[in-house]
């Protein structure tokens, strides 16, 4: 996989390359295009104001190594500066990158035009977002069979599962979150548009295998139009970067949608004992928002971490309630028997940590291939072991 990625890096930095020349020019000739049809010194000083920042933005916007992400750490400044770039009008700014809501997918479906339209055999034609005459395609095509001939010891169809992981992870490693797309189709008649387009985009926000477009909603700006623009992008989108630390019960609902791991999913510190450290690692490299069981802990771990800790505690001394227990039924007793506690403690208070350890124990718990059950499984009592248990009492 990691030779995979670095032959997906190549190509994927070809397709900065082509964006970034598209939006260039196209950014160019239409403030030459604005400037030249002004039809009166106010709307020529006008045109010269917008062109200042347009111009501003795209030179800000080309220097960036990943331009087709939201920002950095949940930021936006990414987006704002391609958006301010894009937006000839003061008043478009407000509606975010153009045609996203109406050319939005999932990683699948994107990654697999990627490669009808790179395939050595019977390939689909170039479409948004390739450039037809850019250096991507041709880099792509040799990718795509770079990625073949490192898998052909696997089945046919492996080997396709392979290659297209491969680049959905390098879409979340190289943070592409929306690309050049064409312009809509209207109703007239002739063959539909494949040119991706400086003004047109679309957005990889959808979740994968179950689809979810959510209703659209008229939102009147109270703050900068960039801001309402990228909030509601963000809202929208269920790969984008998100933090979990401000969440809490009230507005849990806004972050639902969301299936990946928040940015700031801290691993607590680590043991000397491996098959801890282990799990912690092997949760974040495998959650997958997709899975119930995945989602549903970290929303677990989210509502637990805002709203009980640091504040309740089991009683001590609780072994002695546990030696006459001669069955699982006895244990359950007994812990529903027992009454949480309230006391005054210092400490750490961190609540990512806490997000981090109760989303890592529900999954590995779980996950017969996580490296907690596999210890518990080869453990002589199979159990969580002390060094786990001390931890996370």
């Amino acid at each position: 996989m990691k030779k995979a990625i670095h032959i997906c890096e190549i190509a994927f930095d070809a397709f900065f390359e082509d964006t970034k020349h598209l939006v260039a020019a196209g950014v160019r000739a239409d403030i030459a295009h604005r400037k030249s049809t002004a039809s009166s010194r106010e709307e020529l000083s006008e045109v010269l104001s917008r062109s200042a920042l347009r111009e501003s933005s795209l030179a800000s916007w080309l220097k960036v190594s990943f331009p087709l992400a939201y920002g950095r750490q949940g930021g936006d400044e990414i987006y704002r500066l391609l958006l301010q770039a894009i937006s000839s009008e003061d008043d478009a700014v407000q509606h975010g990158l153009p045609n996203s809501d109406e050319f939005r997918t999932t990683r699948y479906d994107f990654v697999t035009s990627l490669l009808n339209m790179s395939t050595h055999v019977r390939p689909s034609p170039p479409k948004a977002p390739i450039l037809r005459n850019g250096s991507f395609l041709p880099v792509l095509k040799v990718a795509h069979k770079s990625l073949l001939e490192l898998t052909n010891d696997l089945e046919k169809e492996r080997q396709m599962d392979f290659i297209v992981e491969a680049l959905t992870t390098s879409l979340k490693r190289f943070k592409i979150q929306f690309f050049p797309a064409q312009k809509p189709k209207t109703r007239t008649a002739g063959a539909p548009n494949t040119k991706p387009m400086f003004n047109s985009w679309g957005k990889i926000s959808v979740k994968d295998k179950h689809t979810h477009r959510p209703s659209k909603k008229a939102s009147i700006p109270t703050v900068d139009p960039a801001t309402v623009a990228f909030n509601n992008a963000i809202a929208t989108d269920c790969n984008a970067d998100w933090l979990a630390n401000n969440v809490n019960l009230m507005n849990l609902k806004s972050v639902l949608c969301k299936m990946t791991l928040p940015t700031d999913f801290t691993i607590p510190t680590l043991t000397n004992d491996p098959y801890v450290n282990d799990t912690y690692r092997w949760v974040e490299e495998n959650y997958n928002g997709t899975k119930p069981l995945h989602h549903l802990a970290l929303l677990v771990a989210i509502i637990v971490a805002s709203s009980i800790l640091p504040n309740l505690f089991m009683p001590p001394n609780l072994k002695n309630l546990f030696m006459d227990a001669d069955s699982k039924d006895d244990v359950r007793r007994i812990f529903a028997d027992i009454d949480w506690i309230s006391k005054s403690k210092k400490g750490m208070a961190d609540r990512a940590i806490f997000i981090s350890m109760f989303t890592t124990f529900i999954i590995a718990i779980y996950e017969e291939d996580s490296p907690l059950r596999k210890h518990m499984d080869s453990a002589q009592r199979r159990g969580l072991g002390d060094v786990w248990t001390s931890k996370h009492c």
